[in-house]
Order: C-alpha cells, then sequence, then structure tokens
C-alpha cells in the first residue's frame, strides 16, 4: 500500500541471549512509553488500514536491560529493523531473526496482536514482566527503564 504512516517515536528494543539457559532461550522486548505507545498506534494503522507491513528501526540494548543471571554472558542477537506483518487468523504468529539483513520479523494474526496491545500496556504502565506465549515463540517484554 502506498499510504502515508505515522513517524517512529520513541524506543523499541529487542533481543535474545545467545547461548542461554532453557529458561532465557525466547525474544526479550522492552522500550520507553513512548515507543510502546507508539508500537500501539503502528498496530492500529496495521489493522484498521489494512497495511500489510510496517518497519521500524530497533535500539540496541544495553547490560543493564539483560538478565541478570546473563549480564556476564554479555553476548545477545538484536536486528537494527524491525517489521511487523499481519497474517490471517489461521497462520502462525512468530518472531523470525534474518541475521544477514539485520531484520526481525514480526508476523501477528489478529489475536496475537490483540496479546501484544495488552502486554504493551504492562511496559508501560511498569506492572513487571509479562510473557508473550505466540503460537511460534514467547517473548518477555520487560519494563523500562529496567529496575533488576
Amino acid at each position: 500500500m502506498n499510504q502515508k504512516h505515522s513517524a517512529q517515536q520513541g524506543r523499541i528494543y529487542f533481543w535474545r541471549h545467545c547461548s542461554p539457559s532453557q529458561s532465557y532461550q525466547d525474544w526479550h522486548f522492552s522500550g520507553t512509553c513512548r515507543g510502546c505507545g507508539n508500537l500501539i498506534s503502528i498496530f492500529d494503522e496495521l489493522q484498521y488500514d489494512r497495511s500489510d507491513y510496517r518497519t521500524l528501526t530497533l535500539s540496541t540494548p544495553t547490560q543493564k536491560m539483560m538478565v541478570p543471571e546473563l549480564r556476564s554472558n554479555r553476548k545477545f542477537s538484536t536486528a537494527q529493523r524491525l517489521r511487523i506483518t499481519m497474517i490471517r487468523e489461521d497462520q502462525v504468529s512468530s518472531v523470525v531473526y534474518h541475521e544477514e539483513e539485520s531484520l526481525l520479523i514480526l508476523s501477528v494474526n489478529m489475536t496475537t496482536l490483540e496479546d501484544w496491545r495488552s502486554a504493551l500496556q504492562y511496559v508501560i504502565e511498569d506492572t513487571g514482566l509479562y510473557r508473550l506465549d505466540m503460537e511460534a515463540d514467547r517473548v518477555w517484554l520487560w519494563p523500562y527503564p529496567p529496575s533488576n
């Protein structure tokens, strides 16, 4: 679609620990209040404007954002860009990392999109750690700035 989208605001972070223990192998997310609020607006655009996808810039997470048990490892994977893609309800929501393109693709159906909206409110309200179970992946949403 060739329509004007609202500009990205705030910061959002997505990362995965390298060689983590079993309990930390999932994706991790955090963002500033402005970044999370903007992401909710982008979800609205995708849902109501029937856009196919949006590509956003990801900020690089800091060591303070890492899970305390893994800070000494200091190795994590992240991408420079996040592409959010709307998929049909009968398709599986997932997070796929394309390292060579430094692109993380978040594919969401309508159910998962609603789950993301709710989860982002936890980050905005700083109500603690939240785990989002998507069909193919789990994402841990951390408050920002991290309090651990």
